[in-house]
């Protein structure tokens, strides 16, 4: 698995965890809080998710959400 794979396993998760007043920009910024990722980076993972049907209407797909679950079974030791 690639490094970018990850990443956009990690925005996912993030975005699957979103409050329901939340939006992707607070997202990009709890991230860039963390040290996960730049806002630059963040704006290119949304932008991609976006071209691969993940994310629409700044919300997950149906293939997003369900990509968000293998992720988060992914990272759980």
């Amino acid at each position: 698995m690639t490094d970018e794979q990850i990443n956009k396993m990690v925005m996912l998760l993030a975005i699957s965890k979103m409050q329901n007043e939340e939006t992707l920009k607070d997202v990009m910024f709890q991230l860039e809080n963390a040290g996960a990722f730049s806002l630059k980076e963040s704006k290119k993972l949304i932008k991609e998710l976006k071209q691969e049907k993940l994310i629409i209407d700044d919300k997950l797909s149906f293939v997003g959400i369900q990509k968000a679950k293998e992720a988060e079974v992914f990272f759980k030791v």
